[in-house]
């Protein structure tokens, strides 16, 4: 399943769907929103509080068959939902993509805002906790 997680990720990054994103980043002030997202900061870059999110959550653990998360593989898959941002893939798009894999779409939905809050704050909204 990792793999399949690594794969459905990197296909993001071939991708070449001509849909247009929008991102409008807000700005929030609620401190519990670094927390929700393993601690740090909006844009922060930070593979390690990606990482402790990505370990908190043990359905994720069990999804991808990773055992744990270190900084290096946190920010990988945050660098890599980015990428498929970029390339003009929605959110839904990236969360169908796992759901094909057999990961839970709200499970994933939470690895998408993550990886938005930490690497890519462009596309993060202040989204619900």
């Amino acid at each position: 399943m990792r793999n399949t997680v690594r794969a459905a990720l990197a296909a993001l990054s071939l991708t070449t769907v001509a849909l247009i994103a929008s991102p409008a980043a807000q700005a929030f002030t609620d401190g519990t929103v670094g927390n929700h997202y393993g601690g740090g900061s909006l844009g922060d870059q930070n593979g390690e509080a990606y990482a402790t999110q990505l370990n908190v959550d043990q359905s994720i653990l069990r999804a991808t068959k990773d055992n744990y998360f270190d900084a290096a593989k946190a920010t990988d898959y945050g660098q890599a939902v980015c990428r498929g941002l970029t390339l003009g893939n929605t959110e839904d798009q990236i969360v169908n993509r796992a759901v094909a894999s057999n990961i839970p779409a709200d499970m994933f939905r939470a690895v998408v805002h993550g990886a938005e809050f930490h690497f890519c704050p462009n596309y993060f909204r202040g989204k619900e906790v």
